[in-house]
């Protein structure tokens, strides 16, 4: 029985990832941009509350570059830089599958299919030369 689920997780991705177009690159790249600058500052806040306390947030600390430097003239040390520099992106990894995911499959449906639809067949030509054709001149 989990077989059967693990191969039909295999040839839905593969149908999602043949169906991804146009659509679903842009669509990526706007959910990815928004949701970057959103992420970095749900971790920025998390760090200040954590190491300074809500208080400083609320009195307006922030980090102002990517090297920890704070807006109080302070810096950030060791552990918590590292956190602000890699937490981010780790944490976009499932927004940027997700989104793929779901831009794919909105363009699939877009175009009349669903992921259990067997694949269009391709039109077979009707007439086929085999090596170069004898009115070469």
């Amino acid at each position: 029985m989990r077989l059967v689920k693990l191969s039909k997780f295999g040839s839905y991705a593969q149908t999602l990832s043949e169906s991804a177009g146009l659509f679903t690159y842009v669509g990526v790249a706007l959910v990815v941009m928004s949701a970057s600058t959103r992420i970095y500052n749900l971790v920025e806040y998390l760090l200040i509350c954590h190491a300074y306390g809500h208080e400083a947030w609320a009195s307006g600390l922030r980090v102002v570059n990517k090297w920890g430097e704070l807006s109080d003239g302070g810096n950030l040390t060791g552990l918590s830089t590292v956190t602000l520099l890699v937490t981010p992106f780790i944490l976009m990894i499932p927004v940027f599958l997700g989104s793929f995911w779901l831009f794919s499959y909105m363009g699939l449906r877009f175009r009349g299919r669903r992921l259990d639809d067997p694949k269009p067949k391709t039109p077979k030509k009707k007439w086929k030369t085999i090596g170069k054709s004898d009115h070469a001149a």
